[in-house]
């Protein structure tokens, strides 16, 4: 049987300033934006590599060593809307942790959209060698960018599988415990004694001695 971690700060053997800061990371831990708090990059204003695509750095609002603000929206919208489409949970652990894997995945292939819009070019001229009187030989390959949002892509798709499969998974779950085969044979016995009670009668007339006729009923 599997042992819950320490809950005690002395059971992790942490000096007084380590135990300060275990309180605070589990006081961070706890905010209802934590699951997803580390995905937004620190803002770099001009120096960030996603700068000329950047909307707040033109205005001036571009908040240098803090989250990235247009991250934070897109986290927060994401992350929203998975929860309302897929009906998820607040104490449901392992889909929300899903889900953090699904925003994670689309901001990184936001940044890939990003990088791509930049450089403006799916394809790239890559140095392969150089000659003995140093000219350079390049060949064009596809951007790395590219290739990177395609795996991106291909890991968002199988975690949308098992998210869809483990609701499948959930409904058969139900369906068989609300239809067990004990009460498949409970109904099958109730049907056969109400077939039996009403198997059909044998009718039989009969002319009495005055004359007049009588009706009688058996069973079949």
């Amino acid at each position: 049987m599997a042992k819950n971690l320490p809950q005690k700060p002395d059971a992790w053997a942490l000096s007084e300033k380590g135990r300060k800061a275990l309180k605070k990371a589990v006081e961070l831990r706890s905010r209802s934006h934590s699951l997803y708090a580390s995905i937004p990059i620190i803002c770099k204003a001009e120096e960030c590599p996603y700068a000329s695509t950047c909307q707040l750095l033109p205005a001036g609002l571009a908040p240098a060593n803090e989250r990235c603000p247009l991250e934070i929206a897109a986290v927060e919208q994401l992350f929203n809307a998975y929860v309302q489409e897929l009906d998820v949970k607040p104490d449901n652990v392992v889909d929300l942790s899903l889900i953090k894997e699904l925003v994670d995945l689309d901001i990184a292939i936001l940044r890939c959209d990003n990088k791509l819009a930049i450089d403006a070019d799916f394809v790239q001229e890559v140095a392969i060698a150089v000659t003995p009187k140093g000219h350079v030989v390049t060949k064009p390959e596809l951007h790395q960018a590219a290739e990177y949002k395609d795996k991106l892509l291909n890991r968002r798709h199988r975690i949308l599988q098992l998210l869809h499969s483990t609701r499948h998974d959930k409904i058969g779950s139900k369906l068989v415990v609300e239809y067990d085969p004990s009460t498949r044979a409970v109904e099958l016995l109730a049907r056969a004694k109400e077939f039996e009670a009403k198997k059909q009668k044998v009718v039989e007339t009969y002319q009495q001695e005055d004359g007049s006729f009588a009706v009688t009923e058996g069973d079949t």
